[in-house]
């Protein structure tokens, strides 16, 4: 059944934050798009960096080699041939909490960094192209300039460092790794109703400036002299789809932060080469809980519009303008 089949309580006036949506799509998209490394998993590591710089598409000089053999299994059943460079996605989303609210939300986004995105309840949104930043209000569409437009400009970044995280994990060549481990144990920290399916699942750990959860704030720098992520992925061993995720700020010992998010994905189906997960749940850090703990029940649920996916989409830099004439925004 996709999206908009549902039987669902329509969204208020607002549109959900486009922070919070980033953080979902950055959820679902990162885990479905791990890239391939051109490393023989079987073979000897490669040498040393004299300079301890990342660089892209090279596993660490410490990886194991059953730690390089768990990548390759798992790049092999999640990774498309190709890099993406463009992409059109529709959701919905549920969020529960203080306000919980139902919305459908589109985003179109192309490189290098144009950005189209809509409140499908409320027809709010924001556009980034080469006619500047807007922010759409139904009919209305306002430039975005100056002290005013701050907050809406500070979303739109945010989604696009989303966007351009999903399409740079899609590429072999542009991720850096800094650390890739497999753990001797599922995570202690799954909440009791996934720990039995946690167990089924094979792990493995990832270090990597290139997961960046949010814009509000970076992590220190570590060792290698820029802030790192980890990802601790949980794959099923015979399809390599990953069913569970955790995504942590920092490279330091693992635990359950403010901003660490659990996932759990459903539903897998292949499109423009990928697997996507169908269904995505969200799950935040119980703030009263002592020691910290994740949320029994999910704070958000995601569900992917298959019908309305392209990941290979045909957008061109006209997708990407304002209906108001040049004129009316300085001639640009």
């Amino acid at each position: 059944m996709t999206c908009g089949a549902r039987t669902r309580k329509r969204a208020a006036a607002r549109p959900v934050p486009h922070g919070v949506a980033g953080v979902l799509f950055a959820g679902v998209l990162l885990c479905a798009a791990a890239p391939a490394q051109d490393d023989d998993p079987g073979g000897a590591p490669p040498p040393p960096q004299a300079d301890d710089a990342l660089r892209p598409g090279v596993l660490p000089a410490d990886a194991t080699p059953a730690a390089r053999a768990a990548w390759a299994v798992l790049c092999e059943g999640t990774l498309a041939p190709e890099p993406i460079t463009a992409f059109d996605v529709s959701f919905h989303l549920r969020a529960r909490g203080e306000e919980p609210h139902d919305v459908d939300t589109r985003i179109r986004f192309s490189s290098p960094g144009y950005l189209r995105s809509e409140v499908r309840e409320t027809g709010r949104g924001h556009l980034r192209g080469d006619r500047g930043d807007w922010l759409l209000d139904g009919e209305r569409e306002v430039r975005l300039l100056g002290r005013e437009g701050a907050e809406d400009i500070r979303q739109i970044e945010e989604t696009v460092a989303v966007a351009r995280n999903f399409i740079a994990l899609t590429d072999p060549r542009s991720v850096r790794i800094a650390g890739l481990d497999l753990p001797e144990a599922p995570p202690p920290e799954l909440p009791a109703g996934l720990a039995e399916h946690g167990a089924r699942l094979s792990w493995l750990s990832l270090l990597s400036p290139d997961l960046r959860l949010s814009l509000d704030r970076a992590p220190p720098a570590a060792a290698h002299g820029v802030p790192l992520y980890r990802a601790l992925i949980g794959s099923h061993p015979r399809t390599g789809n990953i069913e569970l995720a955790i995504l942590q700020e920092g490279d330091g010992p693992r635990r359950i932060g403010r901003t660490t998010l659990l996932l759990e994905l459903r539903g897998h189906f292949e499109r423009d080469g990928f697997s996507i997960p169908r269904e995505v749940l969200i799950y935040g850090a119980d703030a009263t809980a002592r020691p910290a703990q994740f949320v029994s029940v999910p704070r958000v649920q995601l569900w992917v519009d298959d019908e309305g996916l392209d990941l290979r989409a045909p957008l061109t830099p006209a997708d990407f303008r304002p209906t108001t004439p040049p004129a009316a925004d300085g001639g640009r």
